[in-house]
């Protein structure tokens, strides 16, 4: 999840399976020219999941997002951290190192263009597994 000051809108990213993420910053600015646009707003990147998927301390789990030097683009200024265990020393029986994977989306079959809703992958972009033993 993205957030920036200043801006009521936040966005969400889907992680691939390096961990890495790409999406656009959060705006409610109409765009302008780049010579006279404003500086960029302050904006944080923070992990989201379950606390009984996800552990780690809450400084890892956000980061400031910063431009990248000599570009265009902007970066996370640390690295999101977590683990499947709560223990790291200890081995996790429930989670395998193999069953983390790309997030996943799915569209369920589109409505009817005349009821005006967008893909059900807009408003319902993750399918929640339930009682997982």
């Amino acid at each position: 999840m993205v957030k920036c000051e200043r801006v009521k809108n936040l966005t969400i990213a889907i992680t691939k399976a390096d961990g890495s993420f790409e999406t656009p910053l959060p705006s409610d600015m109409a765009s302008v020219d780049s010579e006279a646009a404003p500086p960029p707003p302050k904006c944080i990147a923070k992990l989201v999941g379950g606390s009984h998927q996800l552990f780690a301390s809450r400084k890892e789990l956000v980061s400031t997002i910063i431009k990248e030097t000599n570009s265009k683009f902007f970066t996370i200024a640390t690295a999101l951290r977590f683990s499947t265990c709560k223990e790291i020393n200890r081995k996790c029986k429930a989670i395998k190192k193999e069953s983390i994977e790309d997030s996943k989306t799915f569209d369920l079959p589109n409505l009817p263009p005349e009821w005006g809703f967008p893909p059900t992958s807009y408003y319902l972009p993750v399918l929640p597994i339930i009682g997982i033993p």
